[in-house]
């Protein structure tokens, strides 16, 4: 896919920020998983806006100035869906980096609207290709165990009613035992086997369309189970440590690395004499690496 104009895209020199992509559908656990990505990240990673993208509609423009108001290429016509994708997209970003006065990786969220115009493979590739010609870190994050989620939008519809205001995230004890002590009814049972499975088949179609798209955005986007990264779940640290590979922001101290960045031969005075004593030893792994062989993947022990 060609490039569109730099500057209805990158607004790189008036936002440096940097940004990445949550797909998901709701009650899922995205908004859970940028706040903890902040915390893990020592506060390098801001959540962002939930994006929109209108696959089937005119096309609309934000206004002048926000990437948007200017005309396609021949891969990509200004009246495409792909388009408009990137225009809502890049419009959020904007928006929102524009209120930034540092550096953060901000993260924005894509809800998969539930309809068969936006859950078709159409759809999905629209959107993979977007994608693309954002070049954007990508993750997946779904719910393992959908019926779960199921029952989490019943008790989030039940406190609309209930107390006449959203509470799709509680962050106070008294909000989240309510909602804990709620006990829905699961409706359409006789429908319910069909809805899982077609759910799960929409979640491998997303993952399947980026996976065809020949660019470095798309392939490597990384899928996520709530259910493998809340606390205590088996190899959620490694999992974790993954996350923060792809957006590149582990915790840093303020404190600051004097040697470690630099290969530890071109550290010190008298390399010739330091290798010959170590050379033929079991520790002759240490002037060339970090860590030991046995340590093949320092993640898995994040």
């Amino acid at each position: 896919m060609g490039k569109m104009n730099e500057s209805c895209i990158t607004n790189s020199t008036l936002h440096p920020q940097l940004r990445f992509l949550v797909i998901t559908m709701q009650r899922s656990g995205s908004g859970w998983l940028q706040e903890t990505l902040s915390l893990r990240s020592g506060g390098r990673v801001k959540p962002g806006y939930e994006l929109f993208c209108d696959f089937n509609g005119p096309e609309r423009h934000p206004g002048p100035g926000l990437g948007c108001g200017c005309g396609g290429t021949q891969e990509t016509p200004s009246n495409s869906a792909v388009w408009r994708c990137t225009c809502a997209f890049e419009h959020e970003y904007v928006r929102q980096a524009r209120d930034e006065s540092n550096e953060r990786l901000i993260g924005f969220k894509f809800i998969l609207p539930h309809n068969r115009q936006t859950t078709s493979p159409v759809a999905f590739r629209t959107l993979a290709k977007a994608v693309c010609t954002l070049n954007v870190p990508t993750v997946f994050i779904w719910r393992a165990n959908v019926l779960r989620r199921y029952i989490s939008m019943h008790a989030l519809l039940w406190s609309n009613t209930e107390f006449g205001r959203d509470m799709a995230h509680p962050t106070d004890a008294q909000q989240t035992e309510m909602l804990g002590a709620h006990k829905p009814s699961v409706q359409r049972l006789h429908d319910l086997v069909r809805q899982i499975e077609q759910e799960q088949a929409s979640q491998r179609a997303v993952e399947a369309a980026f996976a065809s798209e020949s660019c470095a955005a798309t392939r490597s986007a990384l899928t996520f189970y709530y259910e493998q990264l809340i606390d205590g779940a088996k190899g959620s640290a490694a999992r974790w440590g993954e996350l923060l590979r792809l957006l590149h922001v582990w915790p840093q101290s303020h404190l600051k690395v004097i040697h470690a960045e630099r290969p530890l031969l071109e550290t010190i005075s008298n390399t010739d004499e330091v290798v010959r004593t170590l050379n033929a030893t079991p520790h002759a792994w240490m002037l060339t690496s970090d860590l030991p062989p046995s340590i093949a993947d320092p993640v898995a022990h994040v």
